[in-house]
């Protein structure tokens, strides 16, 4: 892109307006998602700090369902051990990738909406953004093969097609999330996450307070029986026939894929309802870990493969240690992005792959 055209020239002139207003509250313009911005119009109904906090949630979760098959640890013969790792596994697969993936559409909607210009100008940068996304995600799978970037880049290559859908059509979007859902968990909640926020349903969700507490109670109510029910019938199958187990099998993978949307709800609501106020504690704590997001997903991995290989734990049996290392990681990461957003503007990756999408090289450091 020439730096001199009327296109670049508009872009800058959003992304001060953008840089302004997320100064005045305190927020840094992050990466991964963050980078994404909206309408000015839309300015009061999109709170940054929330969206960085809950997709900060989001990575320190992954790391639970990752470190372990990194380093190939699984629960000893102990019963408490593996009770620990049933209980990790309940709360964790497909909860917070899922949330990874909601925002990632969350993003992308936002991110679509700022793009000024002629459509191959668009069209470019749509193309450059996921290019390099897919990039880190295939050099990411060199130390973890089940890497979710490349799914979401080649995802991110066809949502802008999904803007062009008339309305009421478009609510297509929405009902194959659904399906896909039931195939790829992160993946369809990628596309309601970029419906709900191309039509500001996620927007005025973020700013209705008592809407969130409800739908968190309600949340909370009803994983009480899907998780009695599941753990019935995963104990039920130890003890089961041949015949029993087809059944207790079928029924447990509904049972499953309610206990991720459910969780994964009732999680997004307690920490969009816990971070509304910009000043808490935890906001401090999750907004500069997910505006580091991509930085931070990516160094896990690092890190896991350097501790196996320096403490020798690599197909371990011991359940208590691998969360342990996961506990670690997290909070070194969460140390290390604080204070490294109280210097620059974009975490080390998110800097790489803003320049390689505006073709251009970005400020780094705050003032």
């Amino acid at each position: 892109m020439n730096s001199s055209s009327p296109v670049a020239s508009e872009t800058r002139t959003l992304e001060t307006k953008v840089l302004e207003v997320r100064e005045q509250e305190n927020v840094v313009p992050g990466a991964w998602a963050s980078e994404s911005r909206a309408p000015q119009s839309d300015f009061s109904k999109i709170r940054y700090h929330q969206i960085d906090a809950l997709r900060g949630f989001a990575v320190s979760g992954i790391i639970f369902a990752n470190l372990p098959a990194i380093l190939n640890i699984f629960a000893s013969q102990d019963p408490s051990d593996q009770r620990l790792q049933a209980v990790t596994d309940f709360l964790v697969n497909n909860k917070f990738y899922s949330i990874f993936g909601f925002l990632f559409g969350v993003s992308m909607a936002l991110y679509l909406g700022t793009l000024k210009g002629d459509k191959n100008a668009k069209t470019w940068q749509v193309v450059r953004r996921m290019v390099i996304l897919y990039a880190f995600g295939f050099l990411h799978s060199y130390g973890y093969g089940s890497d979710v970037l490349r799914s979401y880049a080649m995802a991110g290559i066809l949502l802008p097609l999904a803007a062009f859908i008339p309305k009421p059509w478009d609510r297509v979007v929405p009902v194959i999330g659904g399906l896909l859902f039931f195939i790829h968990p992160p993946m369809g909640f990628l596309l309601i996450g970029f419906w709900l926020t191309r039509n500001g349903l996620f927007q005025r969700l973020m700013a209705n307070t008592e809407r969130l507490t409800y739908i968190l109670v309600a949340a909370v109510a009803a994983i009480i029986p899907i998780a009695a029910a599941l753990t019935y019938v995963t104990s039920s199958l130890e003890t089961a026939s041949e015949s029993e187990k087809t059944w207790l099998f079928a029924a447990s993978m509904p049972l499953a894929a309610a206990s991720v949307v459910v969780l994964m709800i009732a999680y997004s609501a307690l920490i969009l309802r816990l971070t509304r106020n910009r000043d808490a504690r935890l906001t401090h704590v999750l907004a500069p870990y997910g505006r580091m997001a991509l930085t931070n997903y990516i160094s896990q991995t690092v890190l896991a493969l350097a501790l196996g290989a320096v403490l020798g734990v690599y197909g371990a049996r011991n359940w208590t240690l691998a969360l342990g290392l996961c506990v670690f990681v997290i909070a070194v990461q969460m140390v290390f992005s604080y204070f490294w957003m109280r210097h620059f503007r974009y975490g080390p990756l998110e800097w790489i792959w803003r320049a390689g999408t505006r073709l251009e090289l970005p400020p780094m450091r705050k003032g």
